[in-house]
């Protein structure tokens, strides 16, 4: 069989010895660690030292002289080992450069260690004699942080520290609880920072052995352009057995460190108790498999939580949900228990494969099916067991309850997309097929929200609540017997061949998929029509402009749905912000709703026609590149085609839908900006602002997703109804300037954002280089935002006391 790709001989070589992908926060990539960041020094030394507020700003100053430090160390001696790493390791390097280049490596990360040391000798003096335990602790961590970082990430799931899954629990565990789990830990972080460092040298020895097992079998200097396919095939070949043998020492140094972080989970799983120690498990088990196996599929779990911490529980329902909770995880833990079994195989099997061992990949095709059954059902448990859930708390007709069932158990705070976008942790797990084009059903949730813009007399209320009965009635009669068929032949175009065992593919299901989904969307269409054509008629006249309002914001949501890969492919992990939402995210006078009401009267059904173009655009450019890429893997693995007949392939793809389909998305587009410019002449100053701070933080999701801002925390601290007139004017000064710095450096990263949008496929090298010193800008002014955040809460935190700082999540989390 020939090779699928013959330019896999160099993208293993460059997987295995160089992480030089990414650009991380302060241009050190992922061979150097990088400095010491606010956030994490303050948790660590809140945690392990409690340093009071005197040695709280000395302790700033050092870290501010520490960070200009590491700036200038970065444009010297890093910038420098960075330079011979680009000039040197572009292509497999021989013995002596290799050496070279360790050498420098080595010297690099003391220059930092030096820096660190520098760092924590400063704080030192600053400490008491019963503090200065806490900050050898302190070291450690730091040190771990260092170790972690070795020459390439690939197949080092294993290597991480525990306490980045406690750090993301501790909110929910609370100091108390973490403190507990110090006898535990104390030992963990030494014998951890010891492997780590056993890890690394055997990372750096890996990468030596395998630089000179490729010298000697003469793979240096192969060009893949130039070789036979035999040649590339004795090639590839060799370099497996090259890799085992280099990894050998790697592996069980990695071993060493799996065993240590799975004895260690069992230990705190016993301290914690059933429902935090699950949550513990579960989440380590994420991060062992690279989300691979979810530790809460549908949230179910953390639902339940939510739902048992409320104290006013009936005792019934108390006992309903704790009886859905022992049987979803009593199944649930069969079904990762059978994933964690076959998780590991498949892991040590894609790090050996070749592309003629048919063997292997039978192998790895029946461990992929393994675990994406056992993954759809765990979805499948997931929602039956919300089901179940929802059948015991709907009778008792607490509204609270069952939008806390509907969000998955996330705060209000949480859901309320205040950026703009979902997480990519939460997002659909369906995202990028078929099942993306079909929104869910108008909720409760999506009903009272309706509501709250008509206001509805007592009347009204029980009609409106009528016809949404009936629409879900109609929708689970007419739609959701087509969208689980449409999933089912989505989850049928992937399988095996039983006699090969070789992955197959059925355009003809794939097809059938996108067909039933176009037949849902069409018939959702007219379903949500019907619905609100019905609330029409039962509502008055000065409440339609409200309920046109919402028609308009359901009509986007459906239409913004779909992926797109040709036009927009940065912009493909997310959904496009709906203008409407965001409206109605902003207080308005009744003279701006008027203003704004008649506006979409006349603008609304052009904008929602331009929309359903763009998203039928969508739909037929989504399945095309789907039906091209199944096409092109069949040929390549029948050795009939090659990468490049890929590359050429999907090209031409392009140019065709941008000449049939371009100008249907630039007109969305003009049409787009143009109702958004024209719903912002409508409002008032004040309200304009407002409007346009808000489209712009959701209309650019890369930038301000999870962007740690601090001005919500703060603005919640000046509600705090006991602080003094001197708290009041300090922290307010605080958090004006801390605004102004905040939404500068979002507003840089916006632009580069922009113009690393225009780099694609066919991008020059040089281009690319340019995209690289993009890319490394982006992450500077996100460090040195996140810096910015932390020390703002730091300030806030310094004029507030202990009882006024524990009302605040965001200060209670930062000495967490």
């Amino acid at each position: 069989m020939a090779l699928r790709a013959p330019c896999c001989l160099f993208a293993l070589v460059f997987a295995i010895l160089l992480a030089t992908a990414g650009v991380h926060a302060q241009g050190t990539r992922g061979q150097l660690p990088d400095p010491a960041d606010s956030r994490t020094l303050s948790r660590h030394l809140e945690r392990f030292v409690a340093p009071t507020v005197q040695q709280w700003q000395r302790i700033e100053d050092l870290h501010e002289a520490y960070l200009e430090r590491f700036a200038a160390l970065r444009e010297g001696d890093l910038a420098r080992f960075l330079a011979f790493v680009e000039r040197e390791m572009a292509g497999v390097p021989d013995a002596a450069t290799a050496r070279e280049f360790l050498r420098r490596l080595q010297n690099a990360r003391r220059r930092i260690d030096e820096e660190d040391a520098r760092l924590h000798a400063g704080i030192d003096e600053l400490l008491e004699e019963a503090q200065r335990p806490g900050l050898n602790r302190v070291r450690l961590a730091r040190q771990r942080e260092s170790l972690a970082s070795g020459l390439a990430e690939s197949g080092n799931s294993q290597v991480f520290d525990i306490w980045s899954i406690l750090d993301e629990h501790a909110h929910v565990l609370g100091a108390e609880v973490i403190k507990a789990l110090d006898p535990v830990m104390i030992g963990y972080e030494q014998e951890l920072t010891a492997a780590l460092r056993v890890w690394r040298a055997a990372q750096e020895s890996m990468f030596l052995v395998l630089v000179e097992e490729l010298q000697a079998r003469g793979l240096g200097e192969l060009s893949a352009a130039d070789a036979t396919p035999e040649q590339m095939q004795e090639a590839v070949q060799a370099i497996r057995l090259a890799f085992d043998s280099a990894q050998a020492e790697s592996r069980v140094a990695q071993d060493r460190v799996r065993k240590l972080n799975d004895r260690t989970i069992k230990r705190l799983e016993e301290l914690l108790g059933p429902m935090h120690g699950r949550r513990i498990r579960m989440a380590h088990v994420e991060r062992a498999s690279r989300k691979t196996i979810r530790r809460d599929p549908g949230r179910i779990e953390r639902t339940i939580a939510r739902l048992l911490a409320l104290e006013d529980l009936d005792s019934e329902v108390r006992d309903g949900v704790l009886s859905v909770r022992g049987t979803h995880r009593s199944i649930d833990d069969r079904h990762v228990a059978r994933m964690l079994e076959a998780w590991p195989e498949l892991d040590r099997q894609r790090s050996v494969v070749v592309d003629d061992d048919i063997e292997a990949f039978g192998t790895i095709a029946e461990i992929r099916e393994i675990l994406e059954t056992s993954a759809r059902q765990r979805t499948e448990l997931a929602e039956s067991s919300r089901d179940a859930l929802l059948d015991i708390i709907e009778p008792t007709g607490r509204r609270d309850l069952v939008a806390i069932i509907e969000r998955g158990g996330l705060e209000v705070d949480e859901d309320a997309g205040s950026k703009g976008t979902e997480a990519l942790s939460e997002r659909d797990p369906e995202r990028g097929g078929p099942g993306d084009f079909m929104p869910k059903r108008l909720s409760r949730r999506d009903l009272e929200r309706i509501c709250r813009g008509l206001g509805p007399e007592p009347w009204q209320q029980a009609v409106i609540d009528t016809i949404h009965r009936d629409y879900v009635e109609t929708w689970r009669a007419g739609v959701d017997p087509i969208v689980q068929s449409a999933r089912s032949a989505h989850a049928s175009v992937h399988g095996v061949d039983t006699e090969t065992m070789l992955p197959t593919t059925d355009v003809e299901q794939l097809r059938r998929a996108y067909a039933l989904a176009r037949d849902a969307v069409e018939r959702i269409t007219v379903i949500d029509g019907d619905f609100f054509d019905d609330l029409a008629v039962a509502l008055n006249e000065d409440q339609l402009p409200a309920l046109l309002r919402s028609r308009t914001r359901r009509a986007l949501d459906r239409c913004l749905r779909g992926t797109d890969p040709f036009f927009d492919p940065a912009g493909m992990a997310f959904r496009p912000a709906n203008l409407i939402a965001v409206l109605d995210g902003i207080e308005l006078d009744d003279d701006e709703s008027a203003r704004v009401d008649s506006y979409l009267a006349e603008s609304a059904p052009g904008l929602i026609a331009a929309a359903r173009v763009a998203r039928d655009v969508r739909f037929a450019s989504e399945l095309r590149l789907h039906e091209l890429n199944m096409r092109m893997a069949a040929g390549m693995a029948e050795g009939t085609l090659t990468s490049s007949d890929h590359g050429i392939e999907y090209r031409r793809l392009s140019d065709a839908m941008a000449l049939e389909h371009g100008e249907h998305v630039e007109a969305w587009r003009r049409m787009h900006d143009q109702v958004v410019s024209g719903l912002v002449e409508r409002l008032g100053p004040g309200s304009r602002e407002n409007y346009t701070r808000a489209w712009k933080q959701a209309s650019n999701p890369y930038v301000y997703r999870d962007a740690n801002c601090a001005i919500a925390p703060i603005e919640q601290v000046l509600q705090i109804p006991d602080l003094s007139s001197e708290q009041l004017d300090a922290v307010a000064a605080i958090l004006a300037e801390y605004d102004a710095e905040w939404s500068a450096l979002c507003e840089d990263m916006v632009v580069i954002r922009e113009k690393m949008k225009m780099f694609g496929a066919d991008s020059s090298p040089e281009d690319y280089d340019l995209w690289r010193t993009l890319d490394a800008d982006y992450r500077a002014l996100e460090f040195r935002r996140d810096e910015a955040s932390i020390k703002a809460l730091r300030r806030v935190s310094r004029y507030l006391e202990p009882e006024q700082r524990s009302r605040v999540r965001a200060l209670r989390r930062l000495e967490q």
